[in-house]
C-alpha cells in the first residue's frame, strides 16, 4: 500500500484512493432543538430591550419637571417655601454615620470625598417658581370649601398640650343620671339611678399635686395629718414627682388645702357629674372599656404624673377614673329609696375614683367608697368652687 493511502473512518479501510468523508446529515430533531432555542433567545432578547426602554422612559417622566403629584385648590408661591433647603441658603448639616464611612456631595461640580462627621456647606438649588392653578369656583361645593376653611383654621390656632396643675374647668347647669340600677355587691350603695339637677360650678382639671400641696404646706405652716403619726405625705413626693398627685392626706387635710385656694372639695354629685357628663358615660370617655387608657391596675402598679393618660371626660377633666382616689366633701349616705347600710350617717366621707390597685375593666364611675376623715392611704383630692365665685 502506498503512501497515498487514506485511511476510511467509515469502514476503518486503507485504500490507495483518497475519499472525501461526508459528514453525516442532521436528525430532524437535532434541528428542532436548536431551532426553537434561537427562537427563545430572541424573544428574551426583545422582553429585556422593552423592560429596560419602560424603566428610562418612566425615569425620565418622574424626573423631568420636577412638579409633584396631587390635587391642589390654591396657588403655591415662593412665601410657601419655609425650609431652609428649599428656600436655598446654605445649610449646614452633619454627615451621620460611623466607622469610615464616606460620602460626596453631589451636584456642586467637583465631587468631594468626605468623611462621616465632617460638617460640610451644602450649596441649595434656587427655588423654582412653581404654580399650581386653582380650582375653578364652580368646581368646589359650599361645603368643601367650608370643610377646607375649618381645617386651616384648625391648622393655624396654637394647639398647647402643656398641663397647668390647678387648672379648672366650667361645669355647665344641668342634669344627669346618678347612681345605677344594678344591685350587685359592688353596686349596691350606688342604687337605684336618679335624676340629679345641679347648678354650674367649677372643678380642677387635674388632681392637686405634690408641689401645689407642698406650697400650701410651708405658706401655712401646715404639716399634715399623717406627719404625728409617721404616714406624712412627703414620704410619697421625693424629687423628681412634682406633678404627680398627692397621696396619704386626710380629709381634713384635703379640706384644709382647698380652703386656702378659695375653693372647697367637690360634693359627691359634682364628682359624678364631671366625670359621667350628661349622657350618662360609664367611663370617662364613653360607654365602653378601652385597655390602658386611664391609670388603672390594667396599665400600672402606681400612679404617675397628672395628665398623662387619655382619662378624659366629656367636660374635659383628667384622671377621673385612674390614678388616685379622690376625697369629696359628702358625708356617706343613702339615696333616695336605695338599699340600706348601718354605715350610712355623718361619721364616714365619700371617695371617689380609682387608682392602680383597681381594675378599671370591671370598675365604673358611680362606684362609691367610705372612709373615716381621718384615714391616710392612696387618697388625693381635686378642689371645686360656685360658679359665681371666680
Amino acid at each position: 500500500m502506498n503512501d497515498d493511502a487514506v485511511f476510511c473512518a467509515k469502514c476503518g479501510n486503507k485504500s490507495g484512493q483518497a475519499r472525501a468523508i461526508i459528514p453525516e446529515p442532521q436528525q430532524p430533531q437535532e434541528q428542532y432543538i436548536k431551532e426553537k432555542n434561537r427562537k427563545l433567545m430572541a424573544v428574551m432578547t426583545a422582553v429585556i430591550v422593552v423592560i429596560i426602554i419602560a424603566g428610562v422612559f418612566f425615569w425620565l417622566r418622574s424626573s423631568g419637571d420636577g412638579s409633584s403629584e396631587g390635587d391642589y385648590s390654591g396657588t403655591i408661591t415662593n412665601s410657601d417655601y419655609s425650609n431652609p433647603i428649599a428656600s436655598g441658603g446654605i445649610q449646614k448639616e452633619p454627615i451621620t454615620g460611623g466607622g469610615n464611612q464616606k460620602e460626596s456631595i453631589a451636584g456642586s461640580g467637583d465631587q468631594k470625598e468626605l468623611i462621616a462627621g465632617d460638617i460640610v456647606n451644602v450649596p441649595q438649588p434656587e427655588k423654582p417658581e412653581t404654580s399650581v392653578e386653582a380650582k375653578p369656583a364652580e368646581s368646589i361645593s359650599k361645603e368643601q370649601i367650608k370643610q377646607v376653611q375649618e381645617s386651616q383654621q384648625a391648622i393655624n390656632e396654637p394647639i398647647s398640650n402643656k398641663v397647668v396643675p390647678g387648672e379648672m374647668v366650667l361645669i355647665p347647669a344641668g342634669e344627669f343620671i346618678m347612681g345605677s340600677n344594678n344591685k350587685s355587691i359592688e353596686d349596691a350603695n350606688a342604687f337605684p339611678e336618679h335624676t340629679v339637677k345641679l347648678p354650674a360650678f367649677w372643678i380642677d382639671k387635674y388632681e392637686v399635686t405634690n408641689k401645689e400641696f407642698m406650697e400650701f404646706s410651708e405658706m401655712n405652716n401646715y404639716p399634715g395629718e399623717g406627719a404625728a403619726k409617721g404616714s406624712d405625705w412627703r414620704i410619697f413626693a421625693p424629687k423628681g414627682r412634682e406633678n404627680f398627685p398627692v397621696i396619704y392626706i386626710t380629709w381634713n387635710d384635703a379640706n384644709e388645702y382647698c380652703k386656702s385656694k378659695g375653693k372647697r372639695l367637690p360634693t359627691e354629685q359634682e364628682w359624678e357629674y364631671a366625670a359621667r357628663g350628661p349622657n350618662g358615660n360609664v367611663y370617662p370617655w364613653g360607654m365602653n372599656w378601652e385597655n390602658r387608657r386611664a391609670n388603672t391596675n390594667e396599665a400600672s402598679r402606681e400612679a404617675t404624673e397628672i395628665g398623662v393618660y387619655e382619662d378624659v371626660s366629656y367636660f374635659g377633666v383628667h384622671d377621673m377614673l385612674g390614678n388616685v382616689q379622690e376625697w369629696t366633701a359628702s358625708w356617706y349616705m343613702s339615696y333616695p329609696g336605695g338599699v340600706a347600710d348601718s354605715r350610712y350617717g355623718e361619721k364616714l366621707r365619700v371617695v371617689r375614683g380609682l387608682s392602680p390597685t383597681y381594675r378599671g375593666s370591671v370598675g365604673n364611675l358611680w362606684l362609691r367608697f367610705a372612709q373615716p376623715p381621718t384615714s391616710l392611704f392612696n387618697f388625693g383630692c381635686r378642689c371645686a368652687k360656685d360658679a359665681t365665685s371666680l
